[in-house]
């Protein structure tokens, strides 16, 4: 699946789960994040989408760091089958908070 379709898809599923979504195709700074959300409690979601085998950037990593030390969710992914394990894991655990 090429990086935009596994973006779209990923925006389907998160409005459906009534998130606020945001696509970011141009950005003021670098690596910002191919998606950003706000979901039903209020927290912050960045989401990095990359094509199949390909990894985030340093400045990327460094971005999803940024985020998760300010206690949004952060995580990348390169596969539908990815993006629904880091969703999973990000969502039970954020909802204890």
């Amino acid at each position: 699946m090429a990086e935009v379709d596994l973006q779209t898809d990923i925006i389907k599923f998160l409005e459906f789960h009534e998130f606020v979504v945001i696509r970011v195709v141009v950005a003021q700074h670098s690596g910002v994040g191919d998606i950003v959300a706000c979901d039903t409690k209020g927290r912050f979601w960045k989401i990095e989408v990359k094509d199949k085998g390909k990894e985030p950037t340093d400045l990327q990593l460094r971005n999803i760091d940024k985020v998760r030390k300010n206690k949004g969710i952060a995580f990348w992914c390169d596969t539908w089958k990815s993006f629904l394990q880091c969703f999973n894991t990000c969502y039970k655990h954020r909802l204890h908070l």
